[in-house]
Parts: C-alpha cells; sequence; structure tokens
C-alpha cells in the first residue's frame, strides 16, 4: 500500500478515537488544545478536515475518497466526532453554533468573538495584501 493510501485508510481509525495521525496525536488531544496550539501548529487541520485532493503544505494528510465519505454519512459516531471538530475551531474563531428548529446548523459571533479576532487576524496580512 502507498503511503497516501495508508493515511487515507488511518482517517476513519483516528476519527473514531482508535488510532494515532501521522504525527502520533489523537483526535482528543487536538480537541484539548488551547488556542496558542491550535494557532501555533498548522498540520492538524488536513486531519480533522480532510480534503479530497493532497494537501500542499502536509504531504501526511489523509485524502478523503467515496470509501471515507460513505463511512461519515453512515456512521453516527463519526459525524458526532465532526461536529466536535467543527465547534473546537468556531471557537477558535470566536465564533459559536446552533441547531435552528428544522436541524440546520447555524454559526454567529460569540460575544469572545472581538478577543479572538484579534488573535487570528493580523493587521499586516491586511496591510500586506492591500500594499501590493
Amino acid at each position: 500500500m502507498n503511503h497516501q493510501k495508508q493515511l487515507t485508510a488511518m482517517l476513519i481509525p483516528f476519527y473514531l478515537g482508535e488510532q494515532q495521525d501521522s504525527e502520533g496525536r489523537t483526535i482528543q488531544e487536538m480537541w484539548a488544545w488551547d488556542f496558542e496550539e491550535l494557532e501555533c501548529v498548522h498540520n492538524y487541520i488536513q486531519w480533522l478536515f480532510p480534503l479530497p485532493e493532497q494537501s500542499a503544505f502536509n504531504h501526511n494528510a489523509p485524502i478523503v475518497n467515496e470509501e471515507v465519505i460513505q463511512a461519515f454519512q453512515d456512521n453516527p459516531h463519526l459525524r458526532q466526532n465532526l461536529l466536535r471538530s467543527f465547534t473546537v475551531m468556531l471557537k477558535f474563531y470566536g465564533l459559536q453554533r446552533h441547531e435552528s428548529n428544522d436541524g440546520k446548523i447555524l454559526v454567529s459571533q460569540s460575544e469572545d468573538y472581538p478577543n479572538r479576532k484579534r488573535e487570528w487576524v493580523h493587521p499586516s496580512f491586511y496591510y500586506f495584501k492591500t500594499n501590493k
């Protein structure tokens, strides 16, 4: 089995909390990280939210295939864990989720949004982008 297929095969057990990612971390550890660690470590996001194409930044990231997508559709525990990952990242950004009466997930700013925004939006980035 090639390296990329091995990584993809690790994704479901990782998301079920049964296996570590390629760096030896569990999903439970990532969920418990503080804001500083979420900001400073960059190679975890592709494990929490994998894509169907290879990451240009993390060559040890899994790729979602049809089998993985079907597993998430079929397994409520996987979906629950994905929602937990989503909630962790929303909190990092100062956002929160609500469920509407018809079951849709809505996202809004939390009361901590102004503080959190200062952490992940860097004025120097906007300066660079607007002054090219």
